[in-house]
């Protein structure tokens, strides 16, 4: 089973939108992850820099008896909010986001509703309008793994 969330490391998960020029010169700051979970709640470290700055952490449980739900996130106990998720039989992926996160290295924090096993995956970037630094985002899914890939459509406004 493959489940596809709009994210690769290294590439915006989401369609940003660049606050200065009113193109896409949104920039890639720095990723880090939580490693696999098996408890709720856990924490990880993670690196914020630049101006303009917007976080997007994915949660991504997986267990043979179902998959678990984020009930609360925050880096620098501040929220995040969620944009998107997808299930797929026993996997879960959540998508969340910070515009304006706290600059420096600060404390990811995520409580899960069952203690099921999870990842946690966490990129910053520069460059975002932070008045409204989500352009779309979409989810895919397969099931075929190896034959062929899945793939997704955002449509931007601009």
């Amino acid at each position: 089973m493959e489940i596809l969330l709009t994210t690769v490391l290294k590439k915006p998960p989401v369609v940003f939108y660049d606050e200065i020029s009113g193109g896409f010169d949104v920039t890639f700051d720095s990723a880090s992850n939580s490693g696999t979970q098996s408890g709720t709640p856990y924490t990880w470290n993670h690196t914020t820099a630049g101006s303009n700055r917007f976080l997007a952490v994915e949660i991504c449980s997986f267990a043979a008896a179902g998959e678990a739900t984020v009930t609360a996130l925050t880096y620098n106990g501040v929220s995040l909010s969620l944009i998107k998720s997808i299930n797929q039989g026993t996997s879960k992926v959540e998508l969340w986001g910070l515009a304006n996160p706290t600059i420096g290295t600060n404390t990811i924090s995520v409580t899960l509703d069952s203690a099921q096993p999870s990842i946690g995956i966490a990129e910053s970037y520069y460059n975002v309008n932070q008045i409204a630094p989500i352009e779309g985002a979409n989810t895919n899914s397969g099931s075929n793994l190896g034959a062929a890939d899945s793939t997704v459509d955002i449509t931007s406004t601009t």
